[in-house]
């Protein structure tokens, strides 16, 4: 599976700004309900292809840095979910089996994790986030990366 490439973290951080503010009004720091309340950030699946990220605004009194990687892990979901979107090939993420082949072919990594953690879990284990699982094998080393570049202290 591919990771975002470090060298170009910085083009994807710009383009991800540049569609965040223009989609500004989309983006809420709302109050949350107590369901959600210990949660720093969400980013929600898309609908007519906006992919909401969303601050938790009880959460924002903590280092800057710890709200980067907030921020970069959000911004990874929305990558994973702009990938899913490309196979789905419609405004919301409805998944068929033509699609989940497509899955399969386009991004094998991800149809990994999906069929793993989310669709086919194995006996004995637990459900879980098919996108944590994978940004904990393959994301890693470019969030630290991400970090670094925004404080380097």
């Amino acid at each position: 599976m591919k990771g975002i490439k470090i060298k170009n973290w910085k083009k994807y951080t710009f383009e991800f700004l540049s569609i965040f503010i223009a989609v500004i009004s989309a983006f809420a720091l709302n109050n949350w309900n107590e369901n959600r309340n210990n949660r720093n950030a969400e980013t929600t699946p898309p609908i007519n292809y906006l992919i909401k990220i969303e601050f938790n605004a009880n959460n924002l009194d903590r280092p800057k840095l710890s709200i980067a990687r907030t921020f970069i892990h959000e911004v990874i979901h929305a990558e994973i979910f702009r990938k899913l979107l490309s196979v789905a090939q419609h405004p919301s993420i409805q998944l068929n089996q033509n699609q989940i082949i497509q899955l399969r072919n386009n991004y094998p990594g991800f149809y990994d994790y999906y069929m793993k953690w989310k669709w086919a879990v194995p006996q004995g284990q637990s459900p879980s986030s098919a996108q944590h699982e994978a940004m904990a094998q393959h994301y890693r080393s470019t969030i630290v990366q991400a970090l670094r570049e925004y404080d380097s202290t």
